[in-house]
């Protein structure tokens, strides 16, 4: 029985090459993207779990714009490369900047809400008003 099916599905990629092809393509970049996607993932979140208080550890980035060495004088390099004035104020504590990212996280989720809320309730005001 699992012979017949071999030959079956063999015959059925002879007889349609470049529709099997496409298929199979398709399959297999799709594969690759999730693979890649999944090992990245897995990587960003393993970082830094073997200090203490892991949660808050964030990475400070500095953006730079072209200087009279580079190519492109309006392009900004954004990379992790700090400047050493940056040291007292991350001595004094960073605390205002989570803070701020959480009050900031926030009034976007609310404005989300509200936002998908106020689409729904104009979609079908009737059916809205029901649900509540």
């Amino acid at each position: 029985m699992l012979k017949n099916y071999f030959t079956l599905a063999l015959r059925q990629l002879r007889k349609n090459r470049g529709y099997s092809f496409i298929n199979i393509a398709g399959l297999a970049t799709g594969m690759a993207v999730a693979l890649v996607i999944g090992i990245w993932t897995a990587e960003e979140l393993s970082h830094d779990k073997s200090y203490p208080g892991h949660a808050r550890i964030g990475e400070i980035m500095q953006g730079q714009k072209g200087g009279a060495w580079a190519k492109d004088q309006e392009k900004t390099w954004i990379g992790p490369t700090l400047s050493s004035a940056v040291k007292p104020l991350l001595k004094k504590g960073y605390d205002d900047i989570f803070a701020q990212t959480a009050a900031g996280m926030l009034l976007i989720t609310l404005a989300t809400v509200s936002f998908q809320a106020l689409k729904a309730a104009l979609m079908n005001p009737v059916k809205s008003l029901r649900n509540e």
